[in-house]
């Protein structure tokens, strides 16, 4: 069974692409989603990093490591938002990533860049749940999502399944699965299990979500949130703990399929190169 890891941060610049390739196959790696340093990141002698810095580097990992899939980090209140987005397109970006501290989602400003991205083709993921750092987690709550859903052809995902408002996120599936239904709709809503939730709530929450009677299984993206100076031994051990729990919920191989490896391909509709069956071999 193939695994991607969909949610590792591109934090360490000078990280050795060898060392990551050979940690990232112990682990049984066959590719990963790679997010590029956020907006306001420095370079190692303090200067802040130009976002065309920021876009080079994850698309540099993604020309030089097979496997891996560069998302982009935006603000969307930059005023070269647009440019950012326009420029990340035509240099081979297959996603964005954006946290919103400090504005809503669903904001005008905010919304046409969404809009942007929606009518590019790409995939866009959204931090949602607390925050563990010092930003305001205000607008990461689920309920401030709502009006993206209306954007004709987003692939939107909320990762970490808004850890803890868990509820609210499974709320807002079960709000976007009647409105597909309906035909009201054309956006698509992937969920991204990252911790947040770990030990019981774990548990807890994957039970909820493939037994809360929703069509969730191809919408659940397997990730660890760990960074590109990958620790092997923490992925395993969530790597491991989900196929137990799963295995408890008697979900069988083609789901888990999905939830590894393939909701991710659906999600950014691509195929990246891989160099064997796990990273570097």
């Amino acid at each position: 069974m193939r695994v991607y890891d969909g949610h590792i941060h591109l934090g360490m610049p000078g990280e050795s692409k060898k060392n990551f390739m050979a940690s990232a196959s112990h682990a049984g790696l066959s590719g990963s989603m790679m997010i590029s340093p956020e907006p306001g990141s420095m370079e190692e002698d303090g200067c802040f990093m130009p976002w065309q810095r920021r876009l080079d580097m994850v698309l540099k990992w993604s020309s030089e490591v097979a496997g891996v899939i560069p998302f982009f980090w935006i603000n969307p209140m930059e005023k070269d938002a647009d440019k950012q987005v326009e420029t990340a397109v035509r240099e081979g970006a297959a996603g964005f990533k954006a946290i919103c501290t400090g504005y809503p989602p669903g904001g005008d400003r905010a919304m046409r860049i969404w809009k942007q991205i929606a009518e590019a083709g790409k995939p866009l993921l959204f931090h949602t749940g607390i925050l563990v750092g010092t930003g305001n987690s205000e607008y990461c709550r689920p309920l401030h999502y709502e009006p993206l859903l209306l954007i004709p052809g987003l692939r939107l995902c909320m990762a970490h399944v808004s850890w803890p408002w868990c509820d609210e996120c499974i709320g807002m599936f079960a709000k976007w699965n009647n409105c597909r239904m309906q035909g009201s709709i054309t956006s698509q809503l992937y969920l991204d299990t990252t911790p947040g939730a770990t030990g019981i709530c774990r548990q807890e929450l994957l039970a909820k979500l493939y037994g809360c009677s929703l069509p969730v299984e191809d919408k659940l993206i397997f990730g660890t949130d760990l960074r590109n100076r990958y620790d092997e031994k923490k992925a395993e051990s969530y790597i491991l703990t989900d196929q137990k729990i799963l295995e408890k919920l008697r979900i069988g191989k083609d789901l888990q399929e999905r939830y590894f490896s393939k909701n991710l391909l659906d999600f950014v509709e691509t195929i990246p190169k891989e160099s064997g069956r796990n990273f570097g071999i």
